[in-house]
C-alpha cells in the first residue's frame, strides 16, 4: 500500500473515531443512542436551528429549560448558541438520563433512519 493510501486510510479511521457515531452507547445505559438520526429529523444538521413555535434550538432541538438542566459546563444560554461539541455532550447526558423520551415526538422520523 502506498504512503498516500495509508495516510488516507488513517485519516478515514480517525474521522470515524472523532466524529459522533451513528449509534453510541453511553456507559450509563444499555440502549444505543442514534444521534445522527435524531439530528437529521430535529434540525436537519443545523446547529443554529430554531423552532419558530417554541424555545427549541440546536442540533437536538433542546427546549431552553432542558438545555439549562443538561448543558454541563457550557455557558451558552440556549443550545443554538453552544458549540456542536457542547450540544452533543448535553444530548448524551440527556439520553443517559431519560433515553429516547425527549425525542419521542419525532420518533416516526428518526426510527426509520436507525
Amino acid at each position: 500500500m502506498s504512503y498516500l493510501k495509508k495516510a488516507a486510510v488513517i485519516a478515514a479511521l480517525f474521522a470515524l473515531v472523532a466524529a459522533p457515531s451513528l449509534v453510541v452507547t453511553p456507559a450509563a445505559t444499555a440502549k444505543p443512542f442514534a444521534a445522527r438520526a435524531i439530528i437529521a429529523c430535529e434540525s436537519g444538521g443545523d446547529p443554529r436551528a430554531q423552532n419558530k413555535y417554541s424555545s427549541a434550538s440546536g442540533l437536538y432541538q433542546f427546549i431552553d429549560s432542558t438545555w439549562r438542566a443538561y448543558r454541563g459546563d457550557s455557558t451558552a444560554s440556549r443550545a443554538a448558541y453552544a458549540s456542536v461539541r457542547e450540544q452533543h455532550a448535553a444530548a448524551y447526558r440527556l439520553f443517559a438520563d431519560q433515553g429516547y423520551k425527549p425525542w419521542s415526538a419525532s420518533k416516526s422520523c428518526w426510527s426509520q433512519l436507525i
